[in-house]
């Protein structure tokens, strides 16, 4: 059982790898559990600790899932914020998590969401 988990964990971390390494306006990812809990992360040159991203990244995902039932907008996709040198991304990824995206400003949106997209599946897959 354990070998089986160690598995699942290189599968993420090497959906991880492919998303940062095939992407240069990618700077960081992480696989974040719904209470905030880093699954799996992948940082490159970011000072900030993958902790603090994955807690940021939960309690974002909570006022956006609010925010989406309240205004009755259908199931949630994603939520960005959008900084003039950064941004965060946090996409649906399954049930059991979601994929936080660090992405410097001016990036090709639509191909960082056909990454993701491709990653999210991936995960959600292995996640179950």
């Amino acid at each position: 059982n354990k070998e089986k988990n160690m598995n699942k964990l290189e599968v993420l971390n090497k959906a991880l790898d492919d998303l940062v390494d095939g992407n240069p306006d990618i700077k960081g990812a992480l696989i974040v559990s719904p209470d905030g809990l880093v699954i799996a992360s992948r940082l490159t040159s970011l000072d900030t600790e993958a902790d603090v991203i994955a807690a940021m990244s939960a309690a974002f995902l909570g006022l956006a899932k609010r925010a989406i039932k309240t205004l009755k907008c259908g199931e949630f996709k994603e939520v960005v914020a959008e900084g003039s040198e950064m941004s965060l991304r946090v996409y649906r990824c399954g049930e059991k998590a979601v994929l936080a995206i660090i992405n410097k400003s001016g990036a090709n949106i639509g191909l960082i969401n056909l990454d993701v997209k491709e990653a999210a599946e991936k995960i959600a897959q292995v996640l179950g």
